[in-house]
C-alpha cells in the first residue's frame, strides 16, 4: 500500500493540504485508516501542546490553546456534524421535517446547545 491513501485521508479529516485529489468512494474505501489519522493530529496537538507548557506556565490557558488547535486542524467537522445531529434528532415532524433540519445550514437552538454542552 502507498502513502497515497493516508495523504488522501489527512486532507479529507483536517485543513492539511496535502492532496487535494481525492474522491469520497476512495476516501470510504480506506475508512479504516481513520484511527491512524486520528493519532496522528493526536502527535500534532500533543507535541504543540507540550512544547507550549514549556513557556507558558498557565495550565488553563495551554489548555485553551490545544482545544483551540484541535478545532481548527480539523476544521470544526466534528462540532458541525453534532449541531446538525442534535437538531436533526430534536426537529419535529415526519422523517423528511428532520432531514430537512439535518441539511439546513443554520444552527438550530438544539444543535447550540449541543456544542455550548460538550
Amino acid at each position: 500500500m502507498s502513502i497515497g491513501p493516508l495523504l488522501a485521508l489527512i486532507s479529507f479529516l483536517t485543513i492539511i493540504p496535502v492532496n487535494r485529489s481525492y474522491q469520497l468512494d476512495y476516501t470510504a474505501r480506506y475508512m479504516f485508516l481513520f484511527p491512524l489519522i486520528g493519532l496522528i493530529i493526536g502527535f500534532i496537538v500533543g507535541s504543540i501542546t507540550f512544547l507550549l507548557n514549556n513557556l507558558i506556565s498557565n495550565a488553563w490557558i495551554v489548555a485553551l490553546i490545544a482545544t483551540l488547535l484541535l478545532l481548527i486542524i480539523t476544521g470544526m467537522h466534528h462540532t458541525d456534524a453534532l449541531a446538525d445531529f442534535a437538531d436533526g434528532v430534536m426537529a419535529k415532524g415526519s422523517r423528511d421535517d428532520k432531514l430537512k433540519a439535518l441539511r439546513d445550514p443554520a444552527v438550530g437552538s438544539a444543535g447550540a446547545t449541543a456544542q455550548y454542552s460538550t
